[in-house]
């Protein structure tokens, strides 16, 4: 049941990839990079997400990755959307969007992980695997026993920008399915500081 949920994701909450030629052309919940997020949660409802530096995951305080909490009762595939944004950025334009699943098995997660790259693969007639790599034991949280990511660049470039897909093995709780769309600003940011 869950691969027939994920895969209603990539084709009708993602528009279609076939025909799109932009990062911008691509949907989670309606929501689209470069959208102001004012669009969509109050500016109070973001302030205090800003400022709430626990659930927000600053990059060099130069982006915010948000939970959209307001949005909860209003999703159709995803538990939880988060979105990035520059905090300083009035307009609180969207760099990127991340759709949240949560599974109660790391493995099962792997599973529809591989799943949806070969979804996004074939959709968009790429001629490359997806790039699979976890991250390093040494960067993981405390509470997560690892993450596996599987990365689709647009171009190699990064003038486009890119879908990755990861899966977060919390040492308590349910594990997370993450799928993510990045402008290629961000990913230009991502790689910047990765180094």
């Amino acid at each position: 049941m869950r691969i027939f949920l994920i895969i209603i994701i990539l084709f009708f909450n993602i528009k279609s990839f076939s025909n799109a030629n932009d990062i911008k052309e691509f949907e989670i919940e309606g929501m689209s990079i470069g959208d102001s997020l004012l669009n969509f949660v109050s500016k109070k409802s973001v302030k205090t997400q800003i400022e709430n530096k626990r659930t927000s995951v600053y990059y060099d305080n130069d982006y915010v990755s948000i939970v959209l909490k307001d949005m909860r009762n209003k999703l159709s595939i995803y538990e939880d959307v988060k979105a990035v944004i520059k905090p300083n950025d009035k307009s609180y334009k969207i760099y990127a969007l991340e759709g949240l699943i949560g599974f109660n098995n790391i493995n099962e997660c792997h599973e529809d992980q591989i799943r949806i790259a070969d979804e996004i693969k074939n959709s968009l007639n790429l001629k490359v695997e997806g790039d699979m790599w976890n991250l390093k034991k040494s960067r993981l949280p405390e509470v997560i026993k690892d993450i596996r990511y599987i990365d689709f660049d647009l171009k190699k470039d990064l003038s486009h920008g890119s879908f990755r897909t990861g899966c977060y093995d919390y040492k308590e709780g349910q594990d997370i399915l993450m799928i993510m769309i990045n402008s290629p600003e961000f990913d230009k940011y991502l790689l910047k500081t990765a180094g």
